[in-house]
């Protein structure tokens, strides 16, 4: 800490930086600094190798309760995936054998069979339009009623329509 007597700070015995003068100089400090920093990690291909053969003894001290939960889980992973595949196959067949028309087939969004069978039945449903209006023939041609400021209009303008 700076004080009066010292107004550099650190203590009155210490030696000042003195900057490297040769090159030589310098790389003798760089070398020391790495070496230290090498000296850090020397013992890690040992400790590597450790871990390696821990792994081992760990993996051969499994009882045969533990091999077989792993199997166990392995399997169910598994079967957990059939429903999947089943409904991506059942997708493409319904498609080529038209049951479900080409331009519906992204309708087809199910993973399960079940749910897979559902939609296809929905889509059955669906009646298409065709090209034509959906709505032609459902709106009359003329508005049902009378109204005062329409008939007052056409009476104004002499026209009908």
């Amino acid at each position: 800490m700076p004080d009066l007597d010292n107004p550099e700070g650190g203590d009155k015995g210490a030696k000042a930086y003195v900057p490297p003068a040769t090159q030589a100089d310098l790389d003798a400090i760089i070398g020391k600094r790495l070496a230290r920093a090498e000296a850090q990690f020397s013992d890690y291909d040992d400790l590597k190798a450790k871990a390696a053969r821990l792994d081992e003894i760990e993996e051969a001290n499994k009882t045969e309760a533990q091999k077989a939960a792993d199997r166990i889980s392995a399997a169910e992973a598994e079967a957990a995936s059939v429903p999947a595949k089943v409904a991506d196959g059942l997708r493409s067949a319904l498609v080529s054998l038209g049951v479900v028309p080409e331009d519906r087939k992204v309708l087809l969004t199910a993973t399960d069979p079940d749910a897979l069978l559902e939609q296809v039945k929905a889509i059955q449903g669906i009646k298409k339009t065709g090209g034509r209006d959906a709505l032609a023939g459902r709106t009359p041609s003329t508005p049902g009623g009378a109204d005062p400021k329409r008939e007052w209009l056409r009476g104004l303008t002499g026209r009908d329509d």
